[in-house]
């Protein structure tokens, strides 16, 4: 769909009826302030068939991990090298700084699904803020502490960053290892690391 003739997604708000409460109304203006090149644009709300949706910026390649998974498009001799590479983590950081020094301040939900690339192949960030309206789920880019305790940080982003740039470097799933297949079991361990055997991916450079 558009919205004052550019393109855009509809990001369904399942845990919001459309009447906001002061805090959330604060968090929504936050984001309408954000103007940043690797940052999606958001562009408020709308009400379809009494179901609320964030009205958000699109970008034509989709997600990060979308990308990374088409291997036959983006091939890794050629487009996906050591310096695209490079350029898509540095994107992400730009992002995450400023998104830091803002009034928004936490991601609380950045993983590589939440990472999308334009038709310029310039990675922004989505998907953030407003954690009143989008709990952040539990998942394998979720710091252990995170995950044991329900909360974000920016030490948590910082966190998440690093499970993102696994991916990239080794272009393979979140917590990529031959000797477990599970994602339940994967985030069991990663959330006990305290109580048992440091969980790593396999390492293939």
């Amino acid at each position: 769909c558009k919205y004052d003739k550019k393109r855009v997604i509809l990001k369904d708000l399942k845990h919001s009826d459309g009447n906001f409460t002061e805090k959330q109304k604060i968090e929504l203006n936050k984001l309408l302030q954000i103007d940043y090149y690797n940052l999606t644009k958001f562009y408020g709300t709308v009400k379809l068939d009494s179901r609320i949706f964030g009205v958000i910026e699109y970008c034509e390649r989709g997600s990060l991990r979308e990308v990374l998974n088409d291997t036959i498009s983006y091939p890794d001799g050629t487009f996906m090298d050591w310096e695209f590479k490079i350029s898509v983590l540095y994107d992400i950081a730009k992002g995450m700084s400023y998104l830091h020094s803002s009034k928004t301040e936490v991601h609380g939900r950045l993983k590589s699904t939440n990472c999308v690339v334009d038709s310029r192949m310039v990675v922004k960030i989505t998907d953030f803020g407003c954690n009143s309206i989008l709990p952040p789920k539990r998942d394998l880019w979720m710091a252990p502490e995170h995950l044991r305790h329900s909360r974000t940080s920016q030490k948590g982003d910082v966190y998440s960053y690093g499970i993102i740039a696994q991916e990239i470097i080794l272009r393979r799933e979140t917590f990529y290892t031959q000797s477990c297949w599970d994602q339940n079991e994967k985030l069991f361990r990663v959330e006990n690391a305290n109580s048992m055997k440091p969980f790593r991916p396999d390492l293939f450079l």
